[in-house]
């Protein structure tokens, strides 16, 4: 019998807080934040998204999701009751025109650089929607990959 296992960053000594301590620093800065935030992440984070809809709801902030893995995930929380009325606050991003930047908060998929990412074709200017602008605040809110730097 054989177990083959691989946990990123199990060799680190030191942790960082939890997922409460991630909430709260999120809320923070998308409170704090004057025009469109968007918070990139890994897909696989349920908490962290569940978080992030409480965050939008909190701040009267409408949420877009941008990548196929977010929206996958995103399907799946609410299909299991997780997401607490997520209808209220998902919007198309073909609709962010029409609401004002500091009620919108983008999540997207691509923090670890991966080529076809949402995140990597705003950061081009490539994305069919989405473009920064000076004002907005970008999050990054997962750990580097090692390899992905």
């Amino acid at each position: 019998r054989v177990l083959l296992s691989d946990s990123t960053n199990i060799d680190r000594e030191s942790r960082n807080g939890d997922e409460g301590d991630v909430a709260k620093a999120l809320a923070a800065a998308v409170h704090d934040a004057p025009q469109r935030v968007l918070v990139t992440l890994f897909s696989s984070n349920a908490h962290r998204l569940m978080a992030l809809f409480e965050v939008a709801r909190n701040t009267g902030r409408k949420v877009s999701i941008l990548g196929r893995s977010l929206e996958r995930q995103v399907e799946a929380l609410d299909s299991l009751g997780v997401l607490e009325r997520p209808v209220e606050l998902l919007m198309r991003v073909e609709d962010l025109v029409k609401r004002p930047k500091q009620e919108v908060l983008l999540i997207a998929g691509g923090s670890q650089g991966e080529a076809a990412s949402a995140l990597r074709r705003i950061s081009l200017g490539q994305h069919r929607y989405v473009s920064l602008e000076a004002e907005d605040r970008v999050i990054f809110s997962s750990r580097v990959i090692p390899g992905n730097e």
